[in-house]
């Protein structure tokens, strides 16, 4: 019993001193749209400490999905696509209402059913990130700002 405590301990010692991942997001979280058939926004907070370029982003609650970015142009908030988003080392790149987002489109019943969903950023080098994200409706506050 005593090798089986010991070799536990070494264990979760060693996972402790695994290095922090390379490319982080934190704050996920889904504006759900408040008439049905329009699209949700995505939000978080990315970071890597290598340069990497942000190419899309998918969830199992929506069929399609867009980078976006909003501005305001002499009063009037315009949006536009985005094809990419490079995250510079150590800057991290928040994604938040009248700023960069998400739009996803077509979503699934589920979307108003569930409380969380995962969130897959791809990047332009091949990889990918998962991310948990809190689904919010309409009209309630963020959980994160």
């Amino acid at each position: 019993m005593r090798f089986s405590v010991a070799a536990l301990s070494a264990a979760a010692a060693l996972a402790a001193c695994q290095p922090a991942p390379e490319t982080a997001a934190r704050d996920a979280w889904l504006r759900l749209p408040a008439v049905p058939g329009r699209p949700a926004a995505a939000y978080f907070t990315l970071e890597s400490v290598n340069a990497k370029t942000l190419v899309g982003v998918s969830t199992p609650v929506a069929e399609r999905s867009e980078l976006h970015e909003s501005s305001n142009d002499g009063g009037m908030m315009a949006m536009r696509p985005l094809a990419s988003v490079p995250v510079e080392p150590d800057m991290p790149v928040r994604f938040a209402p009248g700023g960069k987002h998400v739009m996803l489109f077509d979503l699934t019943p589920q979307a108003m059913q569930d409380a969380r969903t995962t969130l897959t950023l791809r990047f332009e080098d091949g990889s990918a990130l998962d991310v948990d994200a809190a689904l919010v409706k309409a009209g309630e506050e963020p959980p994160f700002e």
